[in-house]
């Protein structure tokens, strides 16, 4: 099933670095999608909210680990981080996602974090 992860890695990458044609290409037009930050249908709602999210971020880096590989799923690991504004390292959310295919596409993803951690790691201050 590495076709499976190779997609999951080639959407990763295309998200972090705004390529959004690449990024739409990897799922099927009827996509569900699910965080806890969204409940989505369809290829271009879900590109749009993650366009929005991606915005307010430079330099995001996604570093995968593959948790298992089925024949329609791969569950993955991630840590996906940004430059804290102070320009002193990263901070960095951690989750988890569940990739479900049909036909070589993503059809269904349930992606799985917490917040808290981030939004205050990206909102301490960090001295010089």
């Amino acid at each position: 099933m590495a076709e499976g992860l190779d997609l999951v890695l080639a959407m990763n990458t295309a998200s972090a670095e705004r390529r959004w044609e690449e990024f739409e290409a990897c799922f099927t037009a009827d996509l569900r999608a699910w965080s806890p930050a969204y409940e989505l249908e369809g290829r271009e709602a879900f590109s749009a909210a993650i366009r929005q999210q991606n915005e307010a971020f430079d330099d995001i880096r996604i570093d995968t680990r593959v948790v298992t590989e089925q024949a329609s799923t791969v569950v993955t690991e991630w840590d996906w981080s940004v430059p804290h504004p102070s320009g002193q390292g990263r901070v960095v959310l951690r989750g988890a996602s569940i990739h479900e295919f049909r036909e070589g596409r993503i059809c269904c993803i349930r992606q799985y974090w917490d917040n808290t951690g981030f939004v205050a790691a990206l909102t301490a201050e960090r001295g010089a």
